[in-house]
């Protein structure tokens, strides 16, 4: 993540531009020619460092799924690994960050991940996206914690998609200006339901 006041390198600039781009006007009406505009360097000099439009694409997908790894694999060495309250709270936080800082739009790779499978995922040699990396890292965290007790026994696929796709609702709601997202509240009261419920006590 880049640091404020800290200058940007031609790679780092270009890579912004592209996500910025995709995500306006999609993977097909993003050119290259509107990608260099936008990060102030030429065609040319774009092509030097990627080569094509589609490996710009990969370069960025790979990228947000080896942050989401890294996020995910520093909080299991931290005292929050067996304590899953905690432990949640601090990956959506984490993850909300990442999304936030880096430009991540969940909903934009859910839509090229479409559009890939049309034509060959295997053509591009791509890592799992970070929607696939986060759900399969929470799959074997739930599995886990369910075997040292730390959550009651339930579906770990369930639990993980679940999660996934509360954080793909707040990365949309972001988009939105007149959603304001108190990211905290509602991280908060997420994890509340997902680990107790909704139903509680009933008094007769």
């Amino acid at each position: 993540m880049f640091l404020c006041g800290t200058m940007k390198t031609t790679r780092e600039r270009i890579l912004e531009a592209a996500r910025e781009t995709f995500i306006k006007k999609g993977y097909k009406g993003a050119t290259t020619r509107k990608i260099a505009q936008r990060a102030g360097v030429s065609e040319v000099t774009l092509f030097r460092k990627f080569k094509s439009k589609s490996n710009l694409l990969k370069e960025i997908l790979n990228e947000n799924a080896t942050l989401s790894s890294q996020i995910f694999n520093k909080l299991l060495e931290s005292e929050f690994r067996d304590k899953p309250e905690k432990f949640l709270y601090k990956l959506a936080e984490e993850f909300f960050k990442l999304v936030t800082e880096k430009k991540i739009d969940l909903i934009f790779i859910i839509l090229v991940e479409k559009e890939l499978e049309e034509h060959g995922l295997e053509e591009w040699e791509l890592l799992d996206s970070i929607n696939k990396t986060l759900y399969s890292n929470l799959t074997n965290y739930f599995k886990e914690q369910i075997k040292k007790g730390n959550i009651r026994k339930i579906n770990p696929e369930t639990a993980a998609l679940i999660f996934v796709s509360y954080l793909s609702h707040l990365n949309l709601l972001s988009h939105f200006k007149e959603c304001e997202i108190q990211e905290e509240e509602y991280i908060k009261n997420f994890i509340n339901i997902l680990l107790n419920g909704i139903k509680g006590e009933i008094k007769c």
